[in-house]
């Protein structure tokens, strides 16, 4: 038996050690799969989705890679037809217990297969979006699923990212990746910045401004309920340049929680963070957790803004200036030449009557 051939070759190691005299113990069941809990109760799953999960899972060692379809292993070991296999992957990536992370092409272009990630718990959307930027454009596209169980899921994702705005995981320390220290910057008073920077020359320092002439109270603690901050807009606003269209999407989300004349100010200490992190030992790897951070404590009456984000908005709107210059000039040139050709046209014509 290979339960005794097992115990054998324990006895003969503890044979041989010559080291301190100590008890052996020997398991010689079969091996097992830690299964997570929450898994089992996730209301997005159906039975079959968390049984093919499993399957998935006995696949592989922790941090180890295999190459196989998922596809095919599914089919083979549970027998269900391809399209139910399809529709189980989808439920999987909707809820987030697998993550596409890249599709494998050869040397021609053509598709050899896909990169997953499967994870012993749910990822939250922003942790998703790291690994699959377009992780929302898929939700998305399966909100018209064929299938009315893909499509609710679908659809009801995209409702909790509406609607729970508020509702930000700072708890949960793989979400953000941090590094909440502001050295060498000074805090500002939040208000009407783009105001006071008429006001201000490139030398001038940070005046702090009167909040009662915003939509905040006179308490940072609260903001006034006598009106609703207007919907975010994704035209209103100039986003950090390494933002992708879903980061995009979840970062009007979040500034629809703050009042409307602070929320471009907020994306532009975000970006001036991610500018002058990126080349330290702890650039900012999640910029939408920033983000979430940076609004969650001002909520909560934390003045996290810094004048980082006053010398980015200078910065581009000085840009923005230029480039309108750059952009009348060469209009102006385009006219001109267009008025020579003209010139010319009628010059030639007057020269050769015909």
């Amino acid at each position: 038996m290979k339960e005794i051939r097992t115990i054998q070759a324990a006895i003969q190691r503890m044979a041989t050690n010559h080291q301190t005299p100590s008890d052996a113990i020997v398991y010689v069941g079969h091996q097992h799969d830690a299964i997570p809990r929450a898994i089992w109760f996730d209301p997005a799953l159906q039975a079959m989705d968390v049984r093919a999960w499993g399957v998935i899972r006995t696949q592989l060692d922790v941090d180890q890679s295999v190459s196989l379809s998922l596809h095919k292993l599914l089919q083979k070991q549970l027998g269900y037809s391809k399209t139910t296999v399809s529709c189980i992957l989808y439920g999987l990536r909707l809820s987030r217990w697998i993550t596409y992370c890249q599709t494998l092409r050869n040397a021609a272009g053509h598709k050899q297969g896909h990169v997953y990630a499967i994870h012993d718990d749910a990822l939250s959307v922003t942790e998703t979006l790291a690994l699959d930027p377009n992780y929302l454009e898929f939700v998305t596209r399966q909100t018209q699923h064929m299938r009315s169980h893909i499509r609710q899921l679908a659809q009801s994702i995209l409702g909790d990212q509406q609607a729970k705005v508020h509702n930000v995981d700072l708890g949960n320390p793989k979400v953000h990746n941090l590094d909440l220290g502001l050295p060498k910057v000074h805090i500002v008073d939040l208000g009407t910045i783009s105001k006071n920077l008429k006001n201000q020359d490139d030398t001038a320092k940070v005046h702090k401004v009167d909040l009662g002439l915003t939509t905040c109270s006179s308490s940072l603690l609260k903001t006034t309920t006598t009106s609703k901050n207007p919907r975010a807009r994704e035209n209103d606003f100039h986003f950090p340049p390494s933002f992708t269209s879903a980061e995009i999407a979840l970062a009007l989300s979040r500034l629809e929680q703050l009042p409307a004349e602070l929320r471009q100010a907020f994306l532009d200490e975000t970006a001036a963070q991610i500018e002058r992190k990126r080349q330290t030992q702890r650039p900012i790897r999640n910029p939408i957790g920033f983000l979430d951070w940076l609004c969650s404590e001002y909520l909560q009456g934390n003045n996290r803004l810094t004048s980082l984000s006053v010398r980015y908005q200078e910065q581009r709107q000085m840009q923005q200036r230029h480039e309108n210059i750059a952009e009348q000039s060469i209009k102006a040139f385009e006219t001109e030449m267009k008025q020579r050709d003209a010139n010319n046209t009628n010059v030639s014509t007057t020269t050769h009557p015909e």
